[in-house]
């Protein structure tokens, strides 16, 4: 019995012995496997190459050179507390601004083509007396961003009380043909004398605010994704806007076309006094409102619309045809077209209907 116990322990020393020698085989095969790959993903020597320290990040100018707007700066001058851009590039505002001096003379003057203002979030203030413009162009490719124009105007039931700033920003001048290729980005403009944001025809102004002005709110090339409001004339003057809110108090309309450009509204609200509450050659999507003039004026095609009038003429006027719009006149026409497809409201006036309108 003792014999048997004694040849059992040997067999199984024999066999620990051979699992030992199995697993030292296998770790030793992987890691003549894992060698190669260990070397391939070394990150190099740890030790610094000989010679001085040098700055291996690019600076802030090698990434997006800018120049700050103040006093001695290059491409900036500066007298009686208005500023000058001479030199096309990019500059930033470092702070507030507020104006003092109440002569004529814009704030901020671009004496160069392109040239883009970064106002960087800050604000330009001129609400006292009779002032110049907040910032001002009369060449080509300009840019202006992200901050605030305060005037001192206000108004109360379309009465307007003039003072500080007279426009906003106007790079268009007297001519269509200033301020070309300019955009207009991220700003708020409030009460100012005359405009709160005037380019060119080729000129586009988005995700912008203008509250009460004495003329003119926006007036540009395409407008998209802008409000403005409180305005003595046009709220919205373009050849293409978007995604806008326009509402004059004055004699105005709410959103109209930019001169003779065949212009489009879509996706808008156009709200009037008693001008028209939106006036283009093409309406899609929106809805135009007006105490004493037409709701919605449109010299080719509307499309699911609607316009109301209190007084005026018209809901709804289309020179050609009217889809899927609904008119609104108590007392008078709802909608005017010469072809009127599925659209309803009061009374409709169409030489031709179709898809039950009325």
């Amino acid at each position: 019995m003792g014999r048997i116990k004694g040849r059992v322990t040997q067999f199984i020393i024999l066999e620990i012995m051979n699992s030992f020698r199995a697993f030292a085989t296998a770790v030793a095969l992987l890691s003549s496997f894992a060698l190669p790959f260990a070397t391939g993903l070394a990150q190099g020597s740890l030790t610094p190459p000989p010679g001085p320290i040098t700055p291996v990040m690019r600076s802030l100018d090698q990434i997006e050179a800018r120049t700050p707007l103040i006093p001695g700066a290059p491409g900036v001058t500066h007298a009686n507390g208005l500023y000058t851009l001479t030199e096309p590039g990019s500059y930033y505002l470092t702070g507030n601004l507020v104006r003092t001096n109440t002569a004529s003379g814009a704030l901020i003057r671009f004496a160069a083509n392109n040239i883009t203002l970064d106002l960087n979030g800050f604000t330009l203030f001129g609400t006292n007396g009779n002032m110049g413009v907040a910032i001002v162009g009369g060449g080509f490719g300009y840019r202006v961003l992200n901050g605030h124009i305060v005037g001192g105007t206000a108004q109360t039931n379309g009465v307007f009380t003039p003072a500080g700033f007279y426009s906003g920003i106007d790079l268009s001048g007297v001519s269509v043909l200033r301020g070309t290729d300019s955009l207009v980005s991220g700003v708020t403009v409030r009460g100012v004398r005359f405009r709160g944001i005037a380019a060119s025809l080729n000129s586009v102004v988005r995700d912008c605010v203008v509250d009460t002005t004495v003329d003119h709110g926006i007036f540009a090339g395409s407008v998209s994704d802008c409000r403005a409001i409180n305005s003595g004339e046009d709220a919205i003057r373009a050849a293409a806007v978007l995604n806008c809110v326009g509402k004059s108090v004055g004699a105005g309309d709410g959103i109209t076309c930019y001169q003779d450009e065949p212009s489009v509204v879509q996706n808008s609200v156009g709200e009037a006094v008693s001008g028209t509450g939106i006036y283009a050659y093409q309406v899609m999507n929106s809805r135009g409102k007006s105490v004493s003039g037409a709701g919605i004026y449109a010299n080719s095609n509307a499309a699911h619309c609607s316009g109301e009038s209190a007084s005026g003429s018209y809901g709804i006027f289309v020179t050609g045809t009217a889809s899927f719009c609904r008119g609104s006149r108590p007392g008078g026409i709802a909608l005017q077209a010469a072809i009127a497809i599925g659209c309803s409201g009061g009374t409709i006036n169409s030489t031709q209907k179709h898809l039950g309108t009325p």
